[in-house]
Order: C-alpha cells, then sequence, then structure tokens
C-alpha cells in the first residue's frame, strides 16, 4: 500500500485524530488533559511523516533510526496523555 506523506502527517484523518476534532472536543475540550492529547497527536502523526518521508527517498537508515527514538517517544507520549485524559475524565463521572 502506498502512503502520501501530506495525509500521514495530519492529525485529523485517523480514527483517533476524527474523535478528536469532533466528539473529544465537545466531550473534553475545556480540559487542559484534552489539549495535551491533540497536540501529542498531532507530533506522532509529524513523526511518522519524517518517517515516511525517509523510506521513500531510500534513506531507510534514517528512516528506521527515527522508528527507533522519535517516533516512539512520540508513540509513547500520545497513550501517556490520552491514559491521563480517561482518567481525569473517569474521576469527573
Amino acid at each position: 500500500e502506498k502512503f502520501e506523506i501530506e495525509e500521514v502527517s495530519q492529525d485529523c484523518n485517523c480514527f483517533l485524530g476524527k474523535w478528536i476534532y469532533s466528539e473529544g472536543k465537545k466531550q473534553f475540550g475545556s480540559l487542559p488533559e484534552f489539549e495535551a492529547v491533540r497536540s501529542a497527536h498531532a507530533e506522532f502523526h509529524v513523526s511518522a511523516g519524517e518517517v515516511l518521508l525517509h523510506h521513500q527517498i531510500g534513506n531507510d537508515e534514517q528512516a528506521a533510526k527515527l522508528l527507533k527514538t522519535k517516533f516512539r517517544t512520540a508513540s509513547n507520549k500520545n497513550q501517556m496523555e490520552l491514559t491521563r485524559l480517561f482518567m481525569v475524565a473517569k474521576s469527573k463521572q
């Protein structure tokens, strides 16, 4: 499957991104934890786009390095911020 860098780099096209910019924003947009999720998710997609760019131009060594560093860090942060939002939202029920 061929991926477009512009598409992968945008944080509003995936399932989570669609939720963030619709129902998530409606329900949790006033929480600082929600903004942290939105920001971490955007960083994740920028990192994914960088990995894809290097892969597509044939720089697989740099793509692999980014996967193990910047992309992994962005992925972990995205998960951590989602967990924080879930905990705050759960405590407000």
